[in-house]
C-alpha cells in the first residue's frame, strides 16, 4: 500500500493523492471537482483513476500499493478484508441502501472519515 504520509509529496504546494472509484453516477461529484479544481483549492492534487472491473480490482490495486485511495460498495470490501486484503474501512461515502464504503491502508495516517476530509479540506495529514 502506498503510504500517504511517507510517499505523497507536494508538488507546487499540492499534496499528491491517487484515487480509485468506477465509472457509474456515484462518482460524480469527485468528476466536478476535479474539472474545476476544486481540489487544488484545498491543497490536493489527485489523480483519478475509473476501474471498471469494480470493487475486487480496486481493492487489489490497493493492496498492491498502486494507489492511495478507493470508493468503493461495503460488501465488496467485507470480502476483500475477509480474504486477507491489507485495507481498512476509514468511512462511508454514500449512505443508502447501497453503501459506498471509503478504505485505505490501516497503515496509513487516515483512520476516520475526518482524517479523510481533513485532508481533503486542508491538503494537510
Amino acid at each position: 500500500m502506498r503510504k500517504i504520509a511517507q510517499n505523497a509529496f507536494r508538488s507546487g504546494g499540492l499534496t499528491k493523492l491517487s484515487l480509485l472509484g468506477v465509472p457509474e453516477q456515484v462518482m460524480i461529484p469527485v468528476k466536478y471537482c476535479l474539472e474545476r479544481g476544486i481540489f487544488e483549492k484545498y491543497g490536493l492534487d489527485v489523480s483519478y483513476t475509473n476501474v471498471p472491473e469494480g470493487t475486487g480490482a480496486m481493492l487489489q490495486k490497493l493492496n498492491s500499493n498502486e494507489h492511495d485511495v478507493a470508493i468503493t460498495v461495503t460488501d465488496g470490501f467485507i470480502v476483500g478484508r475477509a480474504s486477507g486484503l491489507d485495507v481498512q474501512l476509514i468511512g462511508t461515502y454514500v449512505d443508502s441502501p447501497l453503501t459506498w464504503a471509503v478504505i485505505a491502508d490501516p497503515k496509513s495516517p487516515l483512520n476516520s472519515i475526518s482524517d479523510f476530509i481533513n485532508l481533503c479540506r486542508q491538503g494537510k495529514y
